[in-house]
């Protein structure tokens, strides 16, 4: 690591702002690689974020206090976050996956919820506006100069798209991209066109930045039975992997 890093910048969902640890917090990947390096860091992750709000909240942190190195770990791209209007300034509240945050027992958001999860989860646009908002902070950090790395917490449908062989659509596309790109209603050509975009922005993302962006996301990175305290999130083996991972990747 650099001998100038001083301020650092972690950013994400739950797997970053503590992987389900609590008592056990020494254990989480951000502390392991914390104490390697014995750095101080600022964690605006917060549990449930999607990657709409890791975005724009990275940008505010980094144009507020620009710090020497950012660690963005991207969440699953179909969370989602509404904000309310009155009374309301700022409160957050969650409808995809779940219905939590604030005003989580409105009826109003329930119904909200449940027309935006049954007709609204276009993950052909998600996975776009992902890849977007990836190559629009890899600009920001390179114009600012800032040092950073990206992890992704979950596959966000790339490792089917590695697979895809555009002269051979029906053999190659997973049954999920074959509802995606709406392939039995939709013209070869257009289906083509449709992953021609995609590879676009892909082959725009600078990989050496990535920490695992064609290797296996850290949610996959979990043994059976290796929990974290509240029973549900990736306990230690896979922190220690991911930390291992990081230090030794010679990003930082």
């Amino acid at each position: 690591m650099s001998n100038k890093i001083k301020k650092v910048l972690f950013s994400g969902c739950s797997h970053t702002a503590n992987s389900g640890f609590d008592k056990n917090i020494d254990k989480h990947w951000v502390r392991l690689v914390a104490n390697h390096y014995n750095f101080n860091y600022d964690n605006i992750a917060i549990g449930g974020m999607s990657n709409d709000e890791i975005f724009y909240r990275t940008v505010e942190a980094v144009t507020t206090d620009k710090p020497d190195l950012v660690i963005t770990q991207w969440t699953n791209i179909g969370r989602h976050w509404v904000y309310f209007d009155e009374p309301n300034i700022d409160d957050f509240s969650m409808v995809n996956p779940t219905i939590s945050g604030f005003n989580n027992d409105s009826l109003n958001l329930k119904n909200y919820a449940k027309l935006y999860n049954t007709f609204f989860v276009n993950r052909y646009v998600l996975l776009k506006h992902w890849l977007l908002q990836c190559i629009s902070l890899q600009t920001l950090f390179e114009k600012e100069d800032i040092n950073y790395c990206f992890i992704r917490a979950f596959d966000n449908l790339l490792s089917d798209w590695r697979n895809i062989d555009s002269d051979n659509l029906f053999c190659s596309l997973s049954k999920d991209l074959k509802q995606i790109l709406d392939f039995h209603d939709r013209p070869d050509y257009y289906i083509r066109q449709k992953i021609s975009e995609i590879d676009i922005l892909l082959n725009k993302l600078d990989n050496s930045k990535w920490l695992n962006l064609n290797t296996p996301s850290f949610s996959e990175m979990s043994e059976p039975g290796d929990v974290a305290d509240d029973g549900r999130h990736i306990g230690e083996i896979g922190n220690m992997k991911l930390s291992k991972l990081l230090i030794a990747s010679n990003i930082i």
